[in-house]
């Protein structure tokens, strides 16, 4: 599966609420990896899964979902370090 994010959308709320010691520039970093993308479960707050490497090779899932009504601007909900796919 292939996303397009172009860019990322950030506020206080979730910067602040993102946790397991995620930060903005580890998601920056995954995304601009070669991450992997999957459907997260039905319901949930999150619409996709991205799972890669930061610069340092420590493994990520974060989970993320794109900006109504504005294609290519996704938000990092929450992440957790991970073990390769």
């Amino acid at each position: 599966m292939r996303l397009v994010i172009e860019e990322w959308h950030w506020d206080e709320d979730n910067l602040t609420h993102m946790g397991h010691g995620l930060t903005r520039d580890i998601v920056v970093q995954v995304s601009k990896g070669r991450p992997r993308f999957r459907k997260n479960k039905k319901g949930r707050a999150a619409s996709h899964l991205m799972i890669g490497p930061d610069r340092g090779g420590k493994m990520w899932t974060v989970c993320i979902a794109e900006m109504p009504h504005e294609p290519g601007l996704w938000v990092a909900i929450t992440g957790w370090p991970s073990e390769a796919p």
